[in-house]
């Protein structure tokens, strides 16, 4: 081929890829359109959206510089990005504001407070500034209160600020805003402060209410169905219904169903109970590292404050309050509490006091004494009894629980009387419960008829098989003897446990010999369990080991309870083996049955020491 032919080809080529045969060449990408802030906002970048409006403003003066520096402001909110909204507060003019920019201006310094969680100050704030009428600002006046009511622990006041900002919102705003309040009601520890007496508009108070029962210690499931069931029937067309109601249920059934991992147990760990207090924690700290499984957070509160005490624990994430033990505390804590939280109180309510959900009650109740003695009488065969009580309350209440158990289980209380005083003044009232100056009257009697002097002894009334003596150790040592000389050596005595000491000393007790009385295991059981377990706390803390024994053992019951409340249905509690009896659930108090002994040469012997 020439060199003319050659060129005519390349000529044809060149031709041929100028039509397009060959291929186009490449050309260079679009370049995206340059960001807007109302772009930045559609795609949720608000603080991005922050900073140009910003920048936006830095350039422009009069109405659009004004309208720049509040999307600013709004979009800093949105981003919760303090810097950049300070920045955009600082920009505003220093010129005469019209009355919306200014109520403008005021909602996002207040705001800039709150989020500094400077609630009192924001609050102060936004009191004093003009609500905005435009719905930015508007829904961002009533955020600023919510949170700083948050901040503050008002859950309520915050639930209805959070409402009203609802009616400025856009729909898929309200759907951010309902899960906002959603959260707000799973915080118990914002919800301390409650006035049951407050009814607020159909809207706040479904929220309030079916957050109660989120939050709510429930011990059955029938009960949450119904009440569940209720709240549609009462806020028919809530916004909550579709979403967050299923979701309190399951929240409420998770709870149910699922074991408790921190304790609050609350103390009077400082004033006129701190020793008893500190037995009671020691003993409950013993059972915990004794345990074979160590799972649960305990934590120690001094409950001289119970109301601060209790709201602590319940901001440090507590799910069971154990305590307090002072009865006046139980109830304050109880009526703060408002069934938020499972109590196991340590003292028992009056009878009188009004229904509280998931609360159980233990102590350590001279009741519990004198029902054992008084079950342990009739398994012996006595049926009819005489009793002779302190003239205390402790006394009144150990005769009235003997007489309501003895009676009920077949018996009959013959006769009763009150001791008070000292040895002195006790042979007046046991001649007198022995009907004795009866029995010196029926022989003077018979002597005048036969007209002699006869040589009689006066007889002990014989209507009674067994006498019940609730006494001190002191006043036990006492009484006993006289009951001898005054011809009653062959009537069976019982008491309970408050006539032992709590440590074996034969020469002070061989006065109390034959009695028979009913008390905690932790005095009389000599199993390998509760000796290991006495020895150790008299190594840990030997000054208080012997006054406070009672109590360290109430402590290790108080454990054992807690222990088994966190994994069964409060309603299901089975009976427990304790230190200070065998506890079993009856409706919400926990009763104790004791085991019982009796004194053989000054020394408790157990049934099967006999």
């Amino acid at each position: 081929m020439n060199l003319k032919s050659l060129a005519i080809l390349a000529t044809c080529l060149s031709l041929l890829g100028c039509a397009g045969l060959i291929g186009p060449t490449p050309s260079s990408p679009e370049a995206p359109p340059p960001a807007t802030t109302a772009s930045l906002i559609a795609a949720g970048e608000f603080a991005q959206a922050a900073a140009l409006a910003l920048d936006s403003a830095a350039s422009t003066s009069g109405m659009a510089r004004i309208d720049a520096l509040e999307t600013a402001c709004w979009a800093a909110a949105r981003a919760e990005h303090l810097e950049l909204l300070g920045q955009a507060l600082a920009l505003y003019p220093e010129v005469t504001l019209s009355p919306e920019q200014r109520a403008s201006f005021d909602t996002y310094q207040a705001l800039l407070l709150a989020l500094e969680e400077q609630a009192a100050a924001a609050l102060r704030s936004i009191r004093i500034s003009a609500q905005p009428e435009r719905s930015r600002p508007q829904s961002d006046y009533w955020l600023t209160q919510a949170m700083a009511y948050r901040l503050l622990d008002d859950g309520e006041a915050a639930t209805l600020m959070l409402v009203r900002r609802g009616t400025q919102l856009e729909p898929d705003a309200q759907l951010e805003n309902h899960a906002r309040i959603w959260q707000l009601q799973l915080d118990a520890a914002r919800f301390l402060i409650i006035d049951p007496q407050i009814r607020y508009d159909a809207t706040t108070q479904g929220w309030l209410e079916l957050g109660r029962i989120a939050r709510r210690f429930w011990t059955d499931e029938v009960s949450l169905s119904g009440t569940l069931n209720q709240w549609t029937i009462q806020f028919p067309g809530h916004p909550a219904t579709a979403v967050y109601w299923p979701l309190a249920g399951e929240i409420a059934l998770t709870t149910l169903r699922s074991a408790v991992r921190r304790i609050g147990l609350l103390l009077p760990l400082t004033g006129r109970l701190a020793g008893a207090a500190t037995a009671v924690r020691d003993g409950f700290l013993a059972a915990h590292f004794a345990a074979e499984s160590q799972q649960l957070d305990i934590r120690v509160y001094d409950s001289s404050n119970a109301i601060d005490s209790y709201e602590q624990a319940v901001a440090d994430g507590a799910q069971l309050i154990v305590g307090p033990l002072d009865k006046q505390q139980v109830e304050s804590v109880i009526s703060r509490n408002g069934g938020r939280l499972p109590i196991l109180a340590l003292n028992y309510r009056d009878p009188g006091a009004p229904p509280a959900p998931a609360v159980l009650e233990y102590g350590l109740s001279p009741e519990d004494d004198a029902r054992s003695a008084a079950l342990q009488a009739m398994a012996d065969g006595h049926t009819h009894a005489i009793a002779l009580v302190s003239d205390d309350d402790w006394g009144q209440r150990s005769l009235a629980a003997f007489s309501q158990a003895f009676t009920e289980a077949g018996g009959t209380l013959v006769d009763s009387r009150f001791f008070h005083g000292g040895p002195k003044d006790y042979p007046s009232v046991i001649k007198d419960l022995l009907k004795l100056d009866e029995s010196r009257a029926r022989s003077a009697a018979i002597a005048r008829l036969v007209g002699e002097e006869l040589d009689t002894q006066p007889v002990r009334r014989q209507d009674a098989q067994f006498l019940f003596l609730a006494a001190s150790p002191k006043q036990g040592r006492q009484l006993r003897p006289q009951f001898r000389f005054y011809h009653a050596t062959d009537l069976p005595i019982y008491s309970g446990g408050r006539i032992y000491a709590g440590t074996p000393d034969p020469r002070l007790d061989k006065d109390l010999n034959e009695i028979k009385f009913c008390a905690m295991p932790w005095l009389l059981d000599g199993s390998e369990t509760w000796n290991s377990r006495r020895l150790a706390i008299e190594a840990a803390w030997p000054q208080r080991a012997r006054r406070y024994q009672r109590l360290f053992a109430m402590g290790n019951d108080a454990y054992l309870l807690a222990s088994a409340l966190r994994n069964a249905n409060w309603l299901q509690l089975p009976p427990i083996a304790g230190a200070t009896g065998t506890l079993t659930q009856i409706d919400q108090r926990i009763v104790r049955t004791l085991p019982c002994a009796q004194f053989i040469q000054g020394e408790p012997r157990t049934q099967t020491e006999s």
